[in-house]
């Protein structure tokens, strides 16, 4: 007895593979890397000047703002309602004379504009 043939021949699956890239994707071992030089710079610098400006500020700012609520709840008062006069006389008794001065005059500046 012979074996009854296959009416459908087998069939070869063959992978096709791409040919390789003209250049490496991968850096090679053999290429010296170039080292970047190292530049000094200032970000270090700034970025902790800019924290420790950014303290001072919400410092300040909230003495004034204590200040202003202790005038706001000052027994002869009747209004605590925190105006911006009241806010002028917070910076007056906070900041020391001519800097005092120069923040009353850049307030009413800013309000009239």
């Amino acid at each position: 007895m012979t074996k009854p043939q296959n009416p459908v021949p087998s069939i070869k699956f063959v992978w096709f593979t791409p040919p390789p890239p003209p250049f490496s994707l991968f850096p090679s071992d053999k290429k010296k890397k170039h080292s970047k030089k190292s530049v000094e710079t200032c970000k270090i610098y700034i970025f902790k000047a800019m924290g420790i400006m950014n303290s001072f500020i919400n410092d300040i700012f909230e003495k004034l703002d204590q200040e202003a609520s202790m005038l706001a709840r000052y027994k002869y008062n009747k209004k605590l309602t925190i105006t911006s006069r009241k806010i002028q006389a917070a910076v007056r008794l906070v900041l020391p004379g001519e800097l005092a001065k120069q923040a009353v005059f850049d307030g009413d500046y800013s309000c009239l504009r």
